[in-house]
Parts: structure tokens; sequence; C-alpha cells
């Protein structure tokens, strides 16, 4: 269980916050989680290379790869908006679940790529729904800030041990078994899950969004059903047109964001004007990191393929299985980061500096991973081993931005929107996936299984300077803004204490 963990960490001064992570509520909300993460980092972990299996070229596997993870984080948008006006969190969770399940089941089935493009769909439209609702349900849990800092990230902290394990262990089935036992395992894991959701459900009557408690009438069913159908629709459509889907997604990314805005400057109160203005901005600010970040499961799955020598400690591993050492470092650094979290206030900095200097982590790890490709490389290759210590500054950085992105929301937007909010933050995701798979296209050469290693290597080693040189570039420009806006976000971040 997640708090005996914690009390390995002999410095962790967090009694209080373990009192409150000890509860039955949070266990129950974090073991869907784990398993939804796992179903989800383990197919992400298998996307590219099953997708490519399927007779699709590197380039236009990139571009569905960047489709479907922009559209995977922008249905969290209107799930949010679900959950608040229609649903609630706990329904939305329920119904999100089901769907994911059916997604990868007839992934599991079926192998023609018509069916493929329904499954995504579902994927894409169940993630949409469950996404937002456990962090809204965590943010009702914890009322001081520090505590509510703390807890996210010990919450990402633990969903990453599903991560882990999937990104482990899907790949192995795949390889010794199949693509379907692999996806078939996303499923028995999510129906695990949802069993000892429904069994415990009663723990969590205390703790409700705004509509969590109401009874769906047969218009609210109809009208829920009928968004749902929409969707599917849609995303199978877009699929079929991905350079065209590519424009459509980031305009709609952009109208949100137009959308947002204009809500916060209709809001009556100035701080709360400002502190949601606030907000915005920094969830901006993460498109680049979230750009970046897409780069774990495209290129740099692709990257190790051609050209790592796949060897961890002197045992044979697969491509993806690199992507695992995110997962284990995450692990290890969020106990240290929650305890230093849940310190007094005059000992932590404001989510604007943590956003900074996780942008400017995120530059170095790609500019260390250039470094060792000149000074390292040999007939194009790698030691994999390297990739151990480039997950450690990638683990570092997405601790201070991916794993505050809820904590933001909680903070910086007014309650009563709290579902749209969790949704609007992965908003960035959204932006940030389309465009990295936009990207990919600068590394998908053309008969690039044709190529010498060493020629796909300078390759990757150009790509990966040049993220690595706007993250630190930006990076510099977001902490100037955080001193800039510093009065703001300490009086916003100590109203919330």
């Amino acid at each position: 269980m997640v708090y005996i963990r914690l009390y390995s960490y002999p410095r962790l001064k967090v009694k209080n916050l373990l009192d409150e992570l000890k509860d039955r509520r949070f266990l129950v909300i974090w073991f869907i989680e784990i398993w939804e993460r796992y179903a989800f980092y383990g197919f992400q972990s298998l996307f590219l290379i099953f997708i490519t299996s399927e007779g699709i070229d590197e380039e236009r596997g990139y571009l569905i790869f960047g489709i479907f993870n922009s559209l995977l984080y922008l249905t969290p948008t209107i799930g949010g908006f679900m959950v608040d006006r229609y649903i609630g969190a706990k329904k939305s969770l329920l119904i999100g679940a089901i769907i994911l399940m059916i997604g990868y089941g007839s992934l599991s089935l079926f192998n023609n790529m018509n069916t493929i493009m329904w499954s995504l769909s579902c994927i894409i439209v169940g993630n949409g729904l469950f996404k937002p609702s456990p962090s809204a349900l965590i943010s009702k849990m914890f009322t001081k800030k520090e505590n509510l800092n703390s807890a996210f990230t010990i919450f990402y902290m633990s969903i990453n041990i599903g991560s882990f394990v999937g990104i482990i262990v899907s790949p192995i089935i795949a390889n010794n078994m199949g693509f379907s036992l692999a996806f078939g395992s996303s499923v028995l894991g999510i129906f695990l899950a949802l069993c000892n959701y429904k069994i415990r459900f009663s723990c969590l009557k205390e703790i409700n969004t705004s509509m969590d408690g109401k009874k769906l009438n047969y218009y609210l069913k109809y009208k829920i059903s009928l968004i749902i159908i929409a969707q599917l629709i849609l995303f199978f459509l877009l699929f079929q047109i991905p350079d065209i889907s590519f424009y459509l997604i980031i305009f709609t990314c952009m109208g949100i964001f137009l959308y947002m805005l204009i809500d916060s400057l209709n809001m009556k109160s100035r701080i709360g004007r400002i502190s949601q203005i606030l907000g915005i901005l920094l969830i901006a600010e993460a498109i680049l990191y979230f750009t970046v970040y897409n780069q774990m499961f495209s290129t740099l799955i692709l990257f190790a393929k051609h050209n790592l020598v796949l060897k961890i400690f002197n045992f044979d591993v697969l491509p993806s299985t690199f992507t695992s050492m995110n997962a284990f470092w995450l692990i290890l650094i969020s106990p240290i980061l929650a305890s230093i979290y849940a310190r007094k206030k005059k000992n932590n900095s404001s989510i604007a500096f943590k956003f900074s200097i996780g942008t400017i982590i995120s530059g170095i790890s790609f500019i260390f991973l250039r470094l060792v490709i000149i000074y390292t490389g040999k007939d194009g290759f790698i030691d994999g081993n390297w990739m151990i210590v480039f997950y450690f500054f990638s683990a570092i950085s997405e601790l201070l931005i991916s794993a505050l992105g809820f904590s933001l929301v909680a903070t910086y937007f007014r309650k009563d929107i709290v579902g749209l909010g969790m949704g609007f933050f992965m908003l960035s995701m959204s932006t940030g996936g389309a465009i990295s798979g936009k990207l990919g296209k600068y590394v998908a050469v053309t008969g690039f299984g044709n190529l010498q290693p060493i020629e796909s290597m300078n390759t990757y080693s150009d790509y990966f300077f040049a993220l690595g040189i706007v993250c630190l570039f930006l990076g510099v420009i977001y902490w100037i803004f955080a001193a800039y806006i510093k009065k703001w976000t300490d009086l916003i971040e100590n109203n919330n204490d």
C-alpha cells in the first residue's frame, strides 16, 4: 500500500498527510487509476511498434500517434464539462472505464485497420470521461494547499507503479504471445479495478462534485449517449484524414483556450479573475513540455529500436522497456518532493517557478542525450544504460510540471468548474501531442529501415539537440515570467492554504 512505501523514507515529515492517505477513499480511487494507467501506458509503449507492424510507414505512424494522443487529451475537456454539468465524477469514472474496456478489448480481438481506428476512438472517448474524475475527487479530499500538492504528487507516484508495470509487462506479453493478449491483460486489469470500485463505492459517499448524487433522467441519459456516439464517429473520421485533423485539433484547442480566457474576464472578483488568467497562462506554458514528453512513446522508442544496444545492466530488453525507467524514477523521487511540499510555505516556490525549472531540466535531458551520442556513439549505437540517466532528468521534469498540473487547476481555477478545469489542463497535453506527431516527420525518413545506424543516429541527434535548445530558451523565459508575477502567485497560493 502506498503509505507503507512512504515510511521507508525516514526524512518524510508528512504525518498528517499520511493519515489522510490511509483513508480508504483515497485508496479506492488510487486502485482504479493504477490499473487504468497499466492499460494506458502498456498500450502507449506498443503503439508505434503495433501500428507500423500493420503496414503503416513511420511518418504516417507518427502522425496517427500525434492525432491519437491529441484527441486523448482533448476529450477530458469535454468529459470535464459533462462531469460538471450532467454526470458527476463518480458516474463519469464508471462509464469511462467501461468504454476503455471496450476499446482495449476490441484491439485484442481484431487487427484490421478499420477496427483499430474504432478501437482507438473508444479509448479516446473512454479516457475523456474517466480522466477528469479521479483528480476531481482527490481535490475534494484535501483542504490545505501544501497537502494538496503533496497528495497529487503521491497520487502521481502511486499511479506510476501501474505505468511501470504496464510498460514492462505488456511488451513482454506482446513479444512472446502476441499483441492480442497484451491488450487483453489491460481489459482484465480495468475489470478488477471496477469490481473493487463498486464494492467499496459506499466509502465515497461524502466526497462529491457538484453533480454527484443526482439521478439522471431519461433526457439526460439520451443526451449523454448522443454525445458519446457523436464523438466516436467524429474521431473515427478524423483518423481517415490525419493531415487535416492536425490543423482542426490545433484550431479547436485555440478556441477552447479563448473560451476559458473570456470566462475568466467575466468573473466579478478581481483576485479570482487574475488567478484564473494566470492559471491559463501557466497551462499554455505546459504545451512545450508535453510536446517533448510525447517523444517518450514515439521518437524515443524508435530511437531505441534503431540505435540503442538493447541491454540494461547486461540484461536483454525490448525497445519500449527503456521507457519504464521514467516510471521507475517517478516512483523513487515523488515521495521526496511530496515531503518538500508538505513543509511550511516559506520553503516552497510557486507553481510558476516549478514549471520553469521543469522546462529547463527537460532541455538538459535532451542536451545530455545529444552529448552521449556525440562522445560515446559507436557504429551507430550507444549503450542503453545511458537512458537510465536521461529518464532521471525526464522524471524530475515531469514531476515539476505534469504532476502539479491538477494542483494548479485546484488552486487557480474557481471551484465550481473543477472538472472542466482538470480537462482544460489536459488541453495542453492535447496540443503538445498534436505538435509532437507533426514533428515526427523530421526523424521518419522514407526507407528508414534500410538506413545505416550511423545515419539514423545523426538524424535523431540533431532532432534531440533542437528540442533541448528550445526547452532551455523558453524555460529561462518562463523563469523571468514567474519572477514578474511572484506577488500574485504568492497571494493566490497562500489564499488556498
